[in-house]
């Protein structure tokens, strides 16, 4: 069976764009596949190459039974969309909450050489798999923090998921936890090139993401794209940084890019 999945695996790291864009909608065939496929998918990491959207061919270790957006590349395709729109090569971009670094290498990609992204994530296995998949793709211009930033600098809980995606500063009723370093969007910038982008994807704490960063969104103002797990943080920060227009992208209010006014 392990042989079986191997060869499934490279199978698939073959299929070409059309396939992964069909297997990420509800058509009858990709609901029949879908659950044979998560049978003969390998049940531990495996290195692939992203199938479409702006990331295709980028290199991920991913987890194939759980990760399937990665490998098809078609996860948040408003948020690449967005990337595509507002990135130039010489720009500098700040990902908070990289996971993996699926979006950390499309903006490498985008910026270039010239460019720069600084890739937070604090939980060591997704920092693990974060540096390999820099590795694999060569994205010099890529730097890893392993903090996890907020309102305040300090040791803060982060609290665990069952999705490696969605651990959070936000208590997560019944699930696990560990510390982690935490810092400020303000503090970080005396030490970084000031982003021209910053996006934040913090599982229910991109308020205080944002809220951390007062000094620095009111001086230079960069492009935020952030994803709100709810319509009132985001209320809330539309109060707090007022100087900003918000621009919807995604469903359910979720995915926003702020522009100054």
């Amino acid at each position: 069976m392990t042989q079986i999945r191997s060869h499934t695996a490279r199978l698939l790291d073959r299929t070409p764009p059309g396939f992964a864009h069909l297997m990420r909608t509800d058509h009858r065939i990709a609901k029949f596949l879908r659950p044979v496929l998560n049978q003969l998918l390998p049940d531990r990491e495996t290195t692939v190459t992203v199938r479409a959207g702006v990331g295709q061919g980028l290199r991920l270790p991913i987890l194939p039974r759980a990760e399937k957006y990665y490998w098809t590349g078609l996860h948040e395709p408003h948020v690449q969309q967005a990337l595509m729109r507002e990135l130039q090569p010489g720009s500098v971009v700040w990902d908070v909450g990289a996971h993996i670094g699926f979006t950390s290498l499309i903006a490498a990609r985008l910026v270039g050489p010239a460019g720069r992204v600084e890739a937070f994530e604090p939980y060591p296995p997704n920092q693990q798999r974060l540096t390999r998949a820099i590795t694999l793709n060569g994205a010099a211009n890529v730097g890893v923090h392993p903090e996890a930033l907020g309102a305040e600098p300090g040791t803060r809980v982060f609290h665990l998921h069952d999705s490696s995606l969605q651990g959070s500063l936000v208590e997560i009723p019944g699930g696990q936890s560990i510390k982690v370093p935490c810092t400020t969007l303000d503090d970080l910038a005396g030490d970084l090139p000031a982003p021209d982008l910053v996006k934040v994807d913090a599982e229910g704490a991109e308020l205080e993401v944002l809220a951390g960063g007062r000094r620095l969104l009111a001086s230079s103002r960069p492009r935020l794209l952030v994803e709100f797990t709810t319509s009132q943080l985001f209320a809330e920060a539309r109060q707090l940084f007022p100087f900003y227009d918000a621009a919807h992208l995604g469903q359910n209010h979720w995915l926003l890019v702020t522009y100054p006014s």
